[in-house]
């Protein structure tokens, strides 16, 4: 925890830019539903959702961190941190979104004409 200012930064971004895609392309892929599966857009829908918890959910645990560090003080982490647990959720959905677009792509390009 000695740089956790930089870690939030790097978590911050990485989160926020994770949001961003993964709702632009979910409002792509519901906008040409005659070509992508409605599953993406279902699994896209649902991974937003431990998104807009985690930017609610109460960060007091971290603020402590964040303060203890700079005054070097030790912190110690509860033994279930929520905050952890929101984080892991969202990597989870991000990672069963981009399985499922990619099992997508695999699959459409079987039914995909050869231009020859």
């Amino acid at each position: 925890m000695d740089h956790i200012e930089h870690h939030l930064v790097a978590a911050l971004l990485f989160f926020i830019s994770w949001v961003s895609a993964a709702a632009l392309f979910t409002v792509a892929f519901w906008q040409d539903k005659n070509r992508y599966s409605m599953l993406l857009v279902a699994i896209g829908t649902a991974a937003l959702i431990p998104c807009a918890l985690l930017l609610v959910f109460p960060k007091d645990s971290l603020i402590a961190a964040i303060r203890a560090t700079q005054h070097h003080e030790p912190f110690y982490r509860p033994d279930i941190w929520w905050l952890a647990v929101m984080e892991w959720m969202v990597v989870f959905w991000m990672w069963l979104w981009m399985l499922a677009c990619a099992l997508f792509v695999w699959s459409a390009r079987d039914r995909t004409p050869s231009p020859g």
